[in-house]
C-alpha cells in the first residue's frame, strides 16, 4: 500500500511537472496532503497560508467539485482547468467509474477521467472569468498552470450497487493530494 501510494506521488509529482511547474526549489511550495469523504460531506484544507483546498458536493449529493479558493473568499481559483467542458477534471461523479449501463466498471465505453485529477489554479482566475471564454487566450491558460497546479489521486472508492441504466453513486472516497505554487518570499 505504501509502495503504492509514493508511486502514485511520484506520478502526481511528474504530473506537476509537465503541467507547467518547475523542479522543486526555494521558488515553489509543494504541499501533500489526504483525507475521506462521504457522500454529501465537504472537505477542506488551508494550504500556503492563504489557499483553501475544497471538495465540494454536487448535485443531488452526487460526488464533488474540486475548488480552490484564497482563504476568507468564494471564487473558485480552479475554475478554469482544462478541459472546460464534458470531461473536465475537476468533476469527480460515480457515473465516471462505470460503463455506460452502469453494470461494471468503467471499460473505456465512459469518456472521463478516472483516479488521476489534475487541475490549474491562481488568483488571476477571478479577473479572467469577467472575460468572454472566447477571448481567453492560450498565454492566459499557461500563466494559471505556471502559478498553480494540482493532483487530486483517488486511492479508493465505494460506489452505488450496479444497477443497468442507472448512475453510480460515490457513497465514499479515499485520496491523496498535491499542490504546487510560488512559495511565500522570506521576510527580511
Amino acid at each position: 500500500m505504501k509502495l503504492a501510494r509514493l508511486l502514485s506521488t511520484l506520478l502526481g509529482l511528474a504530473a506537476l511537472t509537465a503541467m507547467g511547474a518547475d523542479a522543486a526549489g526555494p521558488t515553489r511550495s509543494r504541499i501533500p496532503f489526504d483525507g475521506t469523504v462521504k457522500a454529501g460531506e465537504k472537505f477542506e484544507c488551508l494550504f500556503g497560508g492563504r489557499f483553501v483546498f475544497r471538495l465540494v458536493p454536487g448535485i443531488d449529493e452526487d460526488g464533488w467539485s474540486i475548488e480552490v479558493i484564497e482563504s476568507g473568499q468564494t471564487d473558485d481559483l480552479a475554475a478554469l482547468t482544462l478541459p472546460l467542458h464534458f470531461t473536465t477534471p475537476t468533476i469527480i461523479q460515480g457515473w465516471h467509474f462505470r460503463n455506460e449501463d452502469n453494470t461494471g466498471p468503467n471499460d473505456g465505453s465512459v469518456n472521463q477521467p478516472q483516479e488521476d485529477r489534475n487541475f490549474t489554479f491562481s488568483p488571476e482566475v477571478v479577473r479572467l472569468q469577467k472575460l468572454p471564454k472566447s477571448e481567453l487566450t492560450e498565454s492566459d491558460f499557461q500563466r494559471i498552470a505556471q502559478f498553480g497546479t494540482g493532483v487530486l489521486h483517488i486511492d479508493r472508492l465505494i460506489l452505488s450497487p450496479p444497477k443497468k441504466s442507472e448512475q453510480a453513486k460515490i457513497l465514499e472516497m479515499s485520496f491523496h493530494c498535491t499542490v504546487s505554487f510560488p512559495a511565500q518570499p522570506a521576510k527580511p
